[in-house]
């Protein structure tokens, strides 16, 4: 049987971007550095500066199915921006307890146990510099509705609950067509909403119909960010629901890979 740390190294390697949009915001927040952050900055790792963010760091919750098994935790990981940090192997430190951190090409998951609403201290040492960040892992929805059909002419409306607020939430909706595996047309779209909403409407024609075969998503991001010396610490916790057939989804085709690459592995 595979290793939780190896299954779970490989579905984050391999789909750090599934949930995440290519997005922008204008409600950037100031840190004390004088840094400038938004929740599209955190949902898009691949997008940031490099003079600006040496480090990302996230504990992400996962749920996926995997055969008959269902995975449903948070697992952490930790993103070079700056290409100099690339490197194989890094010194892991997470509230004072050596870790493990399995990497490749510059993003490492590390194997550890999280707890929701607990933060964590994530001290690192890359190319003998020091790294910190702490991470507040989020409060994840605990139920959440979702109209059964979408139409992207017409408003839709999403409900959820949670145990807790989170410091922000994000909706999100997206579009793609796929004119084959390796051709994609997409829109984005996406909105901070306030912590303690519990409901949210979506706009009617926020996304593309790309017409027959487009298939959509929608979302709803909790999400707890800080930056600070050049390192984002965010904690995510994503929940959301595909409409459409056509063509195979991102999540379909990543789970191939993931299963390919388990079966190279055992």
């Amino acid at each position: 049987m595979i290793k939780r740390s190896k299954l779970l190294g490989l579905f984050l390697l391999l789909c750090l971007g599934v949930f995440i949009m290519t997005a922008c915001s204008d409600d950037d927040n100031d840190n004390d550095n004088g840094q400038t952050i938004s929740p599209g900055d955190i949902l898009n790792p691949e997008d940031l500066d490099p003079n600006e963010v040496h480090l990302y760091i996230a504990v992400a919750d996962i749920q996926e199915d995997f055969g008959p098994h269902r995975y449903d935790y948070f697992e952490g990981f930790i993103h070079a921006v700056d290409p100099e940090l690339r490197v194989n192997e890094i010194d892991v430190q997470i509230n004072g307890t050596n870790v493990e951190a399995m990497g490749w090409q510059g993003t490492w998951y590390v194997d550890y146990d999280f707890e929701t609403g607990e933060n964590y201290l994530f001290e690192i040492e890359i190319n003998d510099k020091e790294y910190s960040g702490t991470v507040t892992v989020p409060y994840p929805v605990s139920s959440i509705s979702f109209p059964e059909d979408y139409n992207p002419a017409q408003t839709a409306n999403v409900s959820w609950s949670l145990d807790n607020n989170n410091q922000t939430q994000v909706a999100y909706a997206h579009s793609a067509y796929f004119e084959d595996i390796h051709d994609e047309d997409s829109s984005h779209w996406f909105r901070e909403i306030n912590s303690s909403d519990r409901e949210f409407n979506f706009p009617a024609n926020i996304v593309t119909n790309f017409g027959e075969g487009t298939e959509y998503e929608l979302g709803v991001v909790q999400v707890n960010y800080q930056l600070a010396n050049n390192v984002i610490s965010a904690g995510i916790s994503d929940r959301n629901r595909e409409y459409g057939e056509h063509w195979r989804t991102r999540k379909e085709r990543t789970r191939e890979l993931i299963k390919n690459s388990i079966e190279a592995i055992k």
